[in-house]
């Protein structure tokens, strides 16, 4: 099973409620081998428009919740910092983690979604994920996604596949880091040398684009992208996404982590 992390917060939870709808709509049967796990922190107070996302959601996968709390050491002495981006998603990061880990040996595979900018850009994007990241397990390796490079420190973006036993050989990744960086960026020396980057997951970052030519362009290599930042960028995904049928992407194998300096699929 394929375990796909919906994390959001009091900030981006309208986002993550619309991707929910598109992730739902656009799956053409229903997918008993992926959970949609949505995490998210207490800051979040529960309303219908987002149960009625969660609900639809789980019209096509299975579904489940978590609702993160200061209750373990490492999230407590963050918590304070929890409305701040960094430390927000390194805690909601960590306790998703934790939480795949006890969900049994039947999750083969975790893909880690920001809720709050990223969306597909296939319908058949479930597919074409499991496939690309079925070439990283054959190569040996455990993640799959892509490369950045944040303040000199070369990384694979959290929006990552990952294979379960990489999760559970690491108890280190279930603990909030207890500077203030990123946690993609503080295990990087860790997920590096086991990654495999390819196109399959347009890793942007901070990027305000609202082109369709631009979104078409992605898709013609990538069935994600992740880090547009614009207020309609689901609303966009989902008029290209459930448009004309389209074929499916050219996904580009750029080989291990550790042997790229960059990437030209991500920005």
């Amino acid at each position: 099973m394929l375990v796909v992390v919906v994390q959001f917060c009091v900030k981006d939870w309208m986002r993550a409620a619309k991707l929910a709808h598109l992730l739902a709509d656009i799956e053409r049967r229903r997918r008993d081998d992926v959970c949609v796990l949505f995490v998210r922190a207490t800051d979040f107070t529960e309303n219908v428009v987002m149960d009625q996302a969660i609900a639809k959601c789980a019209g096509k996968f299975w579904v489940d919740n978590l609702v993160v709390r200061p209750d373990e050491p490492s999230r407590a002495a963050q918590w304070h910092n929890l409305g701040e981006w960094i430390a927000g998603s390194n805690i909601l990061w960590t306790a998703a983690v934790g939480h795949v880990l006890k969900m049994g040996l039947h999750v083969e595979a975790v893909f880690f979604a920001d809720g709050g900018d990223g969306a597909p850009l296939h319908r058949d994007w479930v597919d074409i994920l499991l496939e690309d990241h079925a070439r990283t397990v054959q190569a040996g390796l455990s993640v799959t996604g892509a490369l950045r490079d944040c303040r000199g420190v070369r990384h694979i973006n959290g929006n990552q596949v990952v294979e379960r036993p990489f999760l559970q050989a690491h108890s280190e990744f279930t603990e909030v880091p207890s500077v203030c960086q990123e946690w993609d960026v503080h295990h990087a020396a860790t997920i590096l040398p086991a990654a495999r980057v390819s196109s399959l997951i347009y890793g942007g970052w901070n990027q305000f684009e609202d082109s369709p030519a631009r979104l078409a362009e992605i898709a013609r290599h990538s069935a994600w992208w992740h880090g547009n930042k614009c207020g309609n960028f689901v609303d966009l995904a989902r008029e290209y996404v459930l448009g004309a049928e389209r074929p499916r992407p050219e996904v580009v194998d750029l080989g291990r982590a550790v042997d790229l300096q960059s990437s030209r699929f991500s920005s």
